[in-house]
């Protein structure tokens, strides 16, 4: 009995037992095939702890937003990302995309605009490639705090040279001209307005995967009477 405990607490010093990264992420991959967010949001959590490197941090930052989400807890993922984003460890794009989430959480549901737009031009200014969704997601953001402001100039000065964008996705593309096209639509410029809805619908029709661009086409009805 003497000589078990011994190997027992050898084992336990030496670190048999210790939590890794790993095996913490597949306890939360258990957790979430177990129904249980809470439990997988806390073995996420312990993971990020341990993470050796950004990398590993940054492969599980999306599942983490999503748990924080999924249990409600805005308040808590608002600290998480606030600590997140002053680690200058993380290099731009993976910043990038931490601000865009602070800002996200700040139009829905802190509605804090005002806030929002100051995390969004401060990954703005962040180099990012122009067809990464991080970037896309920047811009889409801004045009949705200046439309909801109803400063239509802003939503074409920032979007409208998105879409020329070599590369750029299909399915963002869309996203974009519409908003552009809602713009000119607010602003009374109908024949702009359908001209970016247009642009809209062709660009929804390359996305090479089942994508519904219905809204183009009942603008696009709508402006040609």
């Amino acid at each position: 009995m003497k000589y078990t405990l011994f190997f027992f607490l050898c084992l336990l010093s030496s670190g048999a037992f210790a939590e890794n990264f790993t095996q913490l992420c597949q306890a939360a991959g258990k957790a979430l095939k177990a129904n249980d967010p809470a439990l997988a949001l806390a073995h996420y959590s312990r993971a990020h702890e341990l993470a050796e490197n950004q990398s590993q941090k940054f492969r599980i930052l999306p599942i983490q937003i999503t748990l924080y989400q999924r249990l409600k807890k805005t308040a808590e993922l608002e600290k998480f990302l606030e600590k997140e984003r002053q680690d200058d460890r993380y290099n731009d794009t993976q910043l990038r995309y931490l601000l865009n989430w602070n800002a996200r959480i700040h139009i829905w549901p802190r509605r804090d605009m005002r806030y929002a737009l100051e995390l969004l031009n401060m990954a703005r200014m962040l180099p990012v490639v122009k067809t990464n969704n991080i970037y896309f997601e920047t811009f889409f953001l801004l045009g949705e705090i200046y439309y909801r402001n109803k400063q239509y100039d802003y939503v074409i000065y920032y979007l409208s040279p998105l879409p020329e964008i070599k590369n750029f996705h299909p399915s963002n593309s869309y996203k974009i001209s519409m908003m552009v096209g809602r713009a000119y639509r607010a602003k009374g410029d109908r024949k702009k307005a359908l001209q970016w809805f247009e642009k809209a619908l062709a660009s929804g029709k390359k996305v090479p995967y089942k994508y519904n661009y219905s809204e183009a086409e009942r603008y696009i009805k709508e402006l040609s009477k």
